[in-house]
Formats: structure tokens, C-alpha cells, sequence
């Protein structure tokens, strides 16, 4: 039991790791996704329609990753989730194995 406590350990410090870097793509996402937005908006109020169309198709691309992205850390933390309640879980278990009292042996009188 103990050892498939830490194999879940182990699964749940990747997906940790995994989070993190999924988080930081999703910034970056979002920072690229704000950057469009003011090109958008400059393109806007000269009149450039050639500008604005192609800067509006790489928003759509760009809101297109953002809803994979977002999909991938929803799986991810649905994931850590259930690691952590499967520590519980197995916690709980060893808990409930180990004895609640300590025997006492009685040592014959020499």
C-alpha cells in the first residue's frame, strides 16, 4: 500500500510540474491575446481594414489555443484532484490497519 501511495506521489508531483507550465503558457496566451486587442484597436481607428482582418484572424488562432489551453489545465487539475483523494484514500486505509493500542507483553517474573 505504502508503495502505491508514492507511485501516486510521484503522479501527482508531475502533474504539478505539468500545471505550472501549462499556467505559464496560458499567461503568455493571454498576454499575446491583450497585445491583439491594442493592434486591433489601433487598426480600428485609422481605417485599415487589411490590418485589422489579419490581425483579427491570428485573435481567432490565438482564442482558439486559449480554449485548448484552458481544456488542458481543467483535465490537468481534475486530475490532481483525484491524486489527492486517492492519497486520502489510502491514508485513511493505513490508518484504519494499524492497531489503536499497543500490545503489552508481559515480561515472566526471573
Amino acid at each position: 500500500m505504502k508503495e502505491r501511495r508514492k507511485k501516486i506521489e510521484e503522479e501527482l508531483e508531475k502533474l504539478k510540474a505539468q500545471l505550472k507550465e501549462i499556467e505559464e503558457k496560458y499567461s503568455s496566451i493571454l498576454k499575446e491575446e491583450k497585445r491583439l486587442y491594442e493592434e486591433l484597436k489601433k487598426y480600428r481607428s485609422v481605417g485599415d481594414l487589411y490590418g485589422y482582418n489579419r490581425v483579427e484572424m491570428r485573435l481567432n488562432v490565438v482564442a482558439r489555443s486559449k480554449s485548448e489551453v484552458e481544456s488542458l489545465k481543467a483535465e490537468t487539475e481534475r486530475r490532481i484532484k483525484g491524486c489527492l483523494e486517492d492519497l486520502k484514500r489510502i491514508d485513511d486505509r493505513i490508518k484504519f490497519l494499524k492497531p489503536k493500542v499497543k500490545f503489552v507483553v508481559e515480561k515472566p517474573p526471573s
